[in-house]
């Protein structure tokens, strides 16, 4: 038990680190336009692309964890996330800094996924809550980065962030190498890779998180990419209140870890079905209304309201496809709810983009590829999943 305290902080670091740029990206879509030349269209495909590689990570992730445990893989994914995001510091043009920010999405996928299975390994009696506390610390990254690459770009400018990034990833890499004696006692014996895709494959009630995961996580990560040009655009926000938005988004996000943690002990209280029913709906209402507000104070607090619910969905689908296998199934069993998710984040920021068009994404095309969504992954777990223990 002194171990699992000792090491959870650890297992959890990992998923900060990526946080702290995958919500940062909204932060830095306007300058990165602005420096590139590029319109919303073009953002929104390298957006989709960036989520593309990181699904390609997720895929990789469950063949190198079957081979290598999930320990090592964490650490050959924080190698290939930390020196790429670096890297973006000197990229000249958008070729280089397109190539760089892919190769580090798929380190972000490769390193991502494992914690999950290992983090509940840890804390094996309290494994709903062991993976709130992993998606918690991806909110926690996500309160600190946008507020903290709001203000480097305000102060220091372009590309000020990203040194940052990589300087951080590299020292949590260096925190798993100095502990990989004592984290390798958690690891699990992990089945054939293959086999066991194809197992999953045939089980009804993993292909159904895996299709809710899909609309789910398109939902979210179209809301994460658009959200904040989106309110600067339709309010003519400037200045000093550009910052100001940043920070509330980044608080949101903050919030949003207590809404984890809560999500992680409702599944363990009340099953998963219920609790991602509470947050799917919750979201798709909440974001329906804020894309249709005509006043920005209202917006800013629907922002903040929206935070706390709308990724219940990660944490709650991550445990009930852990609950639906045996110890040994269980990183290839994330890694393939997860890739579902995955493909539908691939689709999501692109989609919004080029909906919106030159003009930009409006509420209408965030209705279509935000709400709409939410609604979908909610109305197919009330309608297509129970529980395991509720079965007959």
């Amino acid at each position: 038990m002194r171990d699992s305290f000792r090491f959870l902080p650890l297992a959890v670091l990992p998923t900060f680190t990526y946080a702290l740029f995958r919500f940062s990206i909204g932060v830095i879509i306007p300058d990165f336009e602005r420096v590139y030349k590029v319109s919303d269209p073009v953002a929104g495909v390298l957006l989709s692309a960036y989520i593309g590689c990181i699904t390609m990570g997720v895929i990789l992730a469950g063949y190198i964890a079957a081979k290598y445990g999930e320990v090592r893989t964490i650490i050959i994914g924080l190698v290939l996330f930390s020196i790429p995001i670096a890297g973006l510091t000197f990229s000249s043009g958008l070729p280089a800094f397109s190539l760089l920010l892919l190769v580090g999405a798929v380190g972000a996928g490769i390193m991502t996924t494992p914690t999950y299975s290992l983090a509940a390994s840890v804390l094996s009696r309290r494994k709903g809550t062991a993976i709130s506390l992993v998606t918690a610390s991806f909110n926690v990254g996500g309160l600190m980065g946008p507020a903290l690459t709001g203000v480097m770009l305000a102060v220091y400018g372009w590309p000020s962030p990203f040194s940052a990034l990589g300087v951080v990833g590299g020292a949590v890499c260096l925190l798993f190498l100095g502990s990989y004696r004592g984290m390798r006692q958690y690891e699990g014996r992990t089945e054939n890779v293959g086999r066991s895709f194809r197992s999953m494959m045939g089980r009804r009630s993993l292909v159904v998180l895996a299709a809710a995961n899909f609309f789910a996580d398109l939902g979210f990560v179209a809301y994460t990419s658009w959200i904040l040009k989106f309110l600067i655009a339709t309010f003519d926000v400037r200045g000093g209140s550009v910052v100001f938005i940043d920070s509330t988004f980044g608080v949101a996000i903050g919030l949003g870890g207590i809404g984890v943690l809560l999500a992680g002990m409702l599944f363990d209280r009340i099953g998963g079905r219920k609790a991602s029913l509470l947050g799917g709906f919750a979201t798709t209402v909440l974001t329906f209304i804020l894309f249709s507000t005509n006043s920005l104070l209202s917006a800013i607090w629907l922002v903040v309201a929206t935070g706390f619910v709308f990724n219940w969905f990660w944490v709650l689908l991550t445990s009930m496809a852990q609950a639906n296998v045996d110890r040994e199934s269980q990183s290839l069993a994330i890694s393939f709810v997860q890739t579902a998710g995955f493909v539908g984040a691939f689709l999501g920021p692109g989609l919004a983009g080029l909906m919106g068009g030159e003009s930009g994404v409006t509420s209408a095309s965030l209705i279509a590829t935000v709400t709409v969504p939410y609604l979908a992954y909610s109305v197919i777990l009330l309608l297509a999943y129970r529980d395991p223990s509720k079965r007959g």
